[in-house]
């Protein structure tokens, strides 16, 4: 009797069947986590950003602002906004985003040189910022999105959190 080697036809087209049915069934699955990827990673540029620039203020012992443009965010120092220290885009690959400020008509926020948040940004230029809200913008729904936040403390330590999650659960807001 003579052995055959490798597959047959049939058994490629059943493999390939399966294949392609599994593939289908994790597309949804992939498209929602590859989306809160990129939601997150936009979440940790802002914080990022706003760790360099309290940072930048401890280290050059004077105000620095952060501020939210048109184009993203910027670091500069208080007395020298024409500098810019730091600037990011704040949507690394993701235009569809959606930032939103707390207050809604704040756009910045100042550390001073101990690295605390002041109460009221040195220039007097509207109040400071205490959240900044990261969600999908666009016209793509997709289920299953998770919205990110940046909680801002008077001792200036950003956070990033899941204001969806229960109060209890790890990386919830506060």
């Amino acid at each position: 009797m003579k052995r055959s080697r490798g597959f047959s036809l049939l058994e490629l087209l059943v493999v390939m069947s399966i294949l392609a049915i599994m593939a289908a069934a994790s597309a949804p699955t992939l498209r929602t986590t590859m989306a809160n990827a990129r939601i997150r990673t936009a979440g940790e540029s802002w914080r990022s950003g706003l760790e360099l620039a309290r940072s930048a203020a401890v280290r050059l012992n004077t105000s620095v602002e952060f501020v939210i443009t048109d184009s993203g965010w910027q670091v500069t120092r208080a007395d020298d906004t024409a500098t810019k220290l730091h600037q990011g885009t704040g949507r690394e690959g993701n235009a569809d985003l959606t930032i939103t400020p707390t207050p809604v008509d704040a756009d910045r926020i100042t550390f001073s040189s101990f690295g605390t948040t002041l109460a009221t940004n040195i220039n007097g230029e509207g109040p400071p910022l205490s959240q900044i809200d990261i969600t999908a913008g666009g016209d793509a729904v997709i289920d299953g999105l998770k919205a990110r936040r940046i909680q801002l403390s008077a001792t200036g330590a950003a956070r990033l959190c899941d204001p969806g999650a229960v109060s209890t659960a790890v990386g919830a807001c506060q």
